[in-house]
């Protein structure tokens, strides 16, 4: 196994930004040579990638330190990219960095998968304002009017109406912990998926998130 860490310049966030790459290589047992990574390993026809997003309070190393993701990696033989992005729910900020326009353009997406996340902003920013519980981001400077959320770019299920009118709405993977605080956000948000006609998969199973790893 493969473990990149690589310092690019990003010309959507006018500076450069770390990026994490896990890619499997020949084991012990195997030959390193171009041939065994043609042949049993796909160098040569592309590996399959998958870009892996840090959760609140998370950075790049996050799922590397937390998760098996290097080892599922080598014995699936696909890539895996990571990269810190604070906590800016991943959303062009007004006045500030594009982080969608970075991991949609800069970085190729190909199924959109979320692991107990915060899939229904709207909902999460309803929760901190009625609770008056503080939040680790500023609402205004990463959506402008967060009472306005609800049928903007920052709405996923918006979002998704605009690709399946275009006919490429994207399969979906959602997974989340029965015991996570996120829980009944996540069942909402599948719900609301599937009666937009989404083709989503569902996973849940005992605990928080520590299992989904």
């Amino acid at each position: 196994m493969a473990f990149l860490t690589c310092s690019i310049y990003s010309h959507t966030l006018y500076s450069n930004i770390t990026v994490n790459v896990c890619l499997p290589t020949p084991s012990s047992g195997e030959k390193m040579n171009c041939d065994t990574l043609k042949q049993d390993y796909g160098y040569d026809k592309g590996l399959p990638v998958v870009y892996l997003l840090h959760g609140m309070y998370g950075d790049a190393s996050s799922w590397t330190r937390f998760s098996s993701v290097d080892r599922y990696c080598q014995d699936r033989k696909i890539a895996a990219v990571t990269c810190s992005a604070g906590n800016s729910f991943y959303q062009d900020i007004p006045g500030g960095l594009q982080w969608a326009t970075f991991f949609t353009n800069e970085l190729p997406t190909y199924k959109a998968a979320s692991m107990s996340g915060a899939v229904d902003i709207e909902a999460i920013y309803k929760t901190f304002k009625d609770t008056h519980i503080s939040a680790p981001f500023n609402w205004k400077a990463m959506f402008g009017d967060p009472d306005a959320v609800a049928g903007g770019k920052s709405d996923l299920f918006a979002q998704y109406q605009a690709c399946a009118a275009k006919g490429c709405a994207p399969k979906l993977y959602q997974a989340c912990g029965t015991e996570d605080f996120l829980y009944q956000i996540n069942v909402s948000a599948r719900d609301r998926m599937l009666a937009l006609g989404a083709d989503l998969t569902w996973a849940q199973g005992p605990g928080g998130r520590s299992h989904l790893r």
